[in-house]
């Protein structure tokens, strides 16, 4: 079901209460459509964005290259509206000890959380290929035989249909145990008179109506910023807002940096083209990464820091002939008609190609002229000096905006510069490159902060941990010292690997809505005992 809350004033209790309709909220509430649990999903937003209610999300200050328009969104969906879906699973490594990184183990295996893998790519929309093949083993290719001492050759996943937000509307639509509430700005978060549960959340439509949504158990699946934001403005009650007796909501908090770090002159142009370029097979596309292996992380102390090869080249191919079927179904002028056209004559040897690679050979194509970069990401140490804040500024729910500052820490450069040269060196050794070109913004300290770009996948600013003077959720994601109020999302990661979290922070969700239903069917077992 799917209600409007600034046209209905009121909300239903439920079991389960969501404050976030973005990808980690949809995919909780997803694993517990047709239960026995009543669930109530809270979206500031309507069903597309709309500009005031965008501005809600507005960070009172943050560096200039920060993309926080892929960190905040208010609207159903959230940003999962504008997301890749870029899935690969973090190395096993990733969650255990790294002694030269204060703070990176998790308080959860790899193996806990691989176990909800399978279930993950399902949400996402992806699928293993048989056996767990890789792309170019499943068409017969045998891939280079690079060291995987130093650096691994695998493929990050992308869905066919990107949109989780769109899948599942209809199905919560028809739902019976699940309501979407838009509108619905949660604005505080209550606690009983002990402080050791939550009450409720106070939610807030655009007329001013402010009504506490109750249910027995609560997630909060803000994002990033947003959830150590709601926590910290969280006052009315706990001075220092809820979970943070402590002072560590906000903390730990890092992000990805992403920079192109040298370019490649290969050798074997097919053949280099063909291991690097992205694979099209069952609907989905594959995209070749390099990822810098655990040996070679630990000999370097180094982060995990992983890339992939960037065609870069000017011609339009398809595109081209796409602008000139426009051009002229629109009945564009004379000139702006001939002009497409003229293009679209120029570039038909690429469209040609574009399109014998990928219904034929199942692979991208590459101009011949294009030139080849390297294009790392590295995730940063958690204890970086990059925070979340109140700000002074508030916006028109008068809730206190996010501060966030995000800082760039040396061993960035210096893990991307190793595995910049480790890949050059691996390149050259297969036969594949000639030589590689190091970008000089990377040999220079003071010009690589400039340089390196952070991608906005924001994490850690209500980190898990076993102890609460070290984090915000224990390994279940449940809020230090509360019986009932949890955290999904990336905030909750202490650490980050080489790959995109998405994979990841999927199966977390899962296991989230494990937890969630076993502790909620215990709930309503024992009323319906009681009531018997």
């Amino acid at each position: 079901m799917i209600l409007d809350f600034s046209k209905t004033g009121s909300l239903p209790e439920v079991d389960l209460v969501i404050a976030g309709a973005g990808a980690c909220g949809l995919a909780v509430a997803a694993e517990l459509l047709d239960s026995p649990i009543k669930v109530l999903i809270l979206e500031s937003g309507g069903l597309e964005p709309e500009e005031d209610v965008e501005d809600l999300g507005r960070l009172d200050q943050h560096s200039s290259e920060f993309p926080a328009d892929r960190s905040v969104r208010r609207a159903y969906g959230g940003t999962s509206k504008d997301w890749t879906g870029e899935s690969l699973f973090y190395e096993s490594w990733a969650f255990g000890p790294r002694p030269w990184i204060p703070e990176a183990d998790w308080p959860v295996s790899a193996n806990e959380i691989e176990m909800y893998a399978d279930r993950a790519r399902k949400a996402i929309g992806i699928s293993r290929l048989p056996n767990g093949a890789l792309p170019w083993e499943s068409r017969g290719q045998l891939p280079p035989d690079i060291d995987y001492r130093k650096v691994i050759l695998t493929a990050a996943q992308f869905p066919a249909d990107r949109d989780l937000s769109a899948r599942l509307l209809e199905q919560i639509e028809a739902s019976e145990n699940v309501t979407l509430a838009l509108h619905a700005n949660v604005i505080d978060v209550r606690l009983n008179r002990e402080m050791s549960a939550v009450s409720g959340l106070a939610v807030r439509n655009d007329f001013g109506t402010t009504i506490l949504a109750k249910g027995k158990q609560f997630v909060i699946a803000l994002g990033g910023i947003e959830t150590p934001r709601l926590l910290l403005a969280s006052k009315s009650q706990e001075a220092r807002g809820i979970g943070n007796l402590r002072g560590m909501v906000g903390q730990g908090v890092h992000d990805r940096t992403r920079m192109t770090c040298a370019q490649v002159f290969p050798r074997r142009r097919i053949a280099f083209d063909r291991t690097f370029a992205d694979w099209h097979l069952n609907g989905q596309r594959y995209q070749p990464q390099l990822i810098l292996a655990e040996e070679a992380v630990r000999s370097l102390s180094a982060l995990g820091v992983g890339g992939r090869i960037v065609f870069d080249s000017d011609r339009k191919g398809v595109d081209a002939l796409r602008g000139f079927k426009k051009a002229w179904n629109e009945k564009a002028g004379v000139r702006e008609v001939f002009r497409s056209g003229a293009e679209a004559v120029r570039e038909l040897p690429i469209a040609a190609g574009e399109i014998h690679a990928k219904s034929i050979a199942k692979r991208s194509y590459a101009p011949s002229d294009a030139q080849v970069y390297l294009e790392a990401f590295c995730g940063q140490p958690p204890a970086n000096g990059s925070s979340i804040r109140l700000g002074t500024d508030v916006d028109a729910m008068g809730v206190p905006r996010a501060l966030y500052t995000h800082r760039v820490h040396r061993s960035e450069r210096e893990s991307i510069l190793n595995f910049a040269e480790m890949c050059g060196e691996e390149l050259k050794a297969v036969g594949l490159a000639s030589r590689t070109a190091l970008e000089p913004a990377l040999l220079d300290e003071e010009r690589f902060e400039d340089w390196c770009s952070p991608e906005g996948l924001v994490m850690g600013g209500t980190r898990m941990s076993l102890d609460p003077a070290r984090g915000v959720v224990d390994m279940d994601l449940k809020v230090h010292g509360l019986k009932n109020l949890y955290c999904a999302g990336a905030s909750v990661f202490p650490s980050s690997g080489a790959a995109d979290p998405t994979l990841t922070l999927f199966a977390l969700n899962c296991r989230l809505a494990d937890h969630l239903q076993w502790t909620l069917r215990s709930s309503i077992a024992d009323n319906d005992q009681l009531a018997a």
